[in-house]
């Protein structure tokens, strides 16, 4: 048997034949309990707003945890809940439960310092980008703005008062802001822990619309072959030809928003996938379990779901790696361009803060534009290279 993108046998993975229905059926009921939560907050509880964040239903998570907490919910925050919980049972859940899968993830990442250091790094993102906007909030504060970093300074004019010690015109920075302060006298650290969630929220949703889409797609292409091959992938090459950058640009006229972006990268983006894993579907279609399926009389529906389907999904995720450090660049650079929701502090929104003509003491504030470019930097260069590592490990071929 060929194992370009590993055959996972997903029945030894799963510990049980019975496992993956049992999955879906179980993100089925949660899916339902979404829908329901998503009616009852947007039909029965009033919609709340605030001066900065964006008008949207509100939940009551006080039902669910503690009294007096709540939340401002937009689209983005419900497709946002529907990913993590997508991801949670068709990749956390079969990894999680695979010490084979698990030992092979670990000898590829383990032999490459670079890397572990990029896994590191992804993990305080992804764990800052879910914790740190909860406890850490960007509270604004003017009479604090363009406070320099704790043991650096910055001019003394922008920064009235200085917070710290003051001399010959400079202001030296104390431990109350680490990083420094926003134009606004935002706290940095909390400003990145947003950035970091909003990096988040676009790697999570996008990839949940792109990996279904372009793996069903390609499978079905490669699968069948001739006219309905014909059909899907010049279908493929017209989408193609409409650059989700461009698209986006156009829709962004009637509204901007993060749902706006996530919806037009995710819809717009998959073609290039479903290309890897219609190659992919084509070679796994003559494998001997895929013909001992027909042979026995299977359908090829069944044949698809069964055989096809978990088999081309690797190339889909490989894929995926290279494309989600791509998205996550384009949002903030729609960002430094002032093409975004404002109210949205990703990265890109806070270094055009520090580098826009409202700021226009930089370079010497400098801080501020310097930790979100830099953010960006380690998060695209570190999904690069553990893209790599995932890659190796999927594909035995390329292991080193």
């Amino acid at each position: 048997m060929s194992e370009t993108f590993e055959n996972v046998d997903w029945d030894e993975l799963d510990g049980g034949a019975s496992l993956p229905s049992i999955r879906v059926l179980v993100f089925l009921v949660g899916v339902a309990v979404l829908v329901a939560a998503f009616l009852y907050d947007y039909f029965v509880l009033p919609p709340t707003t605030s001066t900065f964040q964006a008008v949207g239903p509100r939940i009551d998570l006080g039902f669910f945890l503690v009294t007096k907490f709540t939340w401002d919910l937009v689209e983005t925050d419900w497709l946002f809940v529907l990913s993590v919980w997508t991801v949670l049972l068709f990749v956390v859940v079969p990894f999680a439960t695979s010490a084979r899968l698990r030992g092979r993830y670990w000898r590829v990442i383990r032999a490459r310092p670079l890397a572990m250091a990029s896994l590191a790094y992804l993990t305080l993102v992804v764990v800052t980008g879910f914790l740190g906007p909860i406890f850490w909030k960007p509270d604004l504060n003017l009479p604090h703005a363009f406070q320099p970093p704790a043991f650096l300074w910055g001019p003394a004019r922008p920064a009235n008062p200085c917070v710290g010690v003051e001399t010959a015109e400079r202001c030296y920075g104390t431990l109350r802001y680490p990083l420094g302060t926003s134009p606004y006298g935002k706290n940095m650290i909390p400003l990145l822990f947003s950035g970091a969630h909003i990096a988040v929220k676009v790697a999570l949703i996008t990839g949940t619309i792109i990996v279904p889409i372009a793996t069903v797609v390609g499978s079905v292409a490669g699968y069948f072959g001739g006219r309905v091959d014909t059909v899907l992938m010049s279908y493929v090459d017209v989408q193609q030809t409409i650059p989700a950058f461009v698209a986006y640009l156009v829709l962004s006229y009637w509204g901007r928003s993060l749902f706006l972006f996530v919806a037009v990268f995710g819809l717009l983006s998959w073609g290039g996938l479903a290309r890897l894993v219609r190659s992919e579907a084509i070679q796994r279609s003559e494998d001997a379990y895929v013909l001992a399926a027909k042979s026995a009389g299977a359908s090829d529906l069944s044949i698809l779901v069964k055989h096809v389907i978990p088999n081309v999904a690797n190339a889909a995720i490989v894929g995926l790696t290279r494309l989600i450090p791509t998205i996550i660049l384009i949002e903030a650079a729609i960002s430094y361009m002032d093409m975004n929701d404002i109210m949205i502090a990703s990265w890109g929104e806070i270094a055009a803060q520090g580098m826009g003509t409202f700021s226009a003491e930089f370079p010497y504030v400098y801080w501020i534009a310097l930790w979100p470019v830099l953010a960006l930097a380690l998060t695209v260069v570190s999904a690069s290279i553990l893209g790599d590592a995932v890659r190796d490990g999927l594909d035995p071929r390329s292991a080193r």
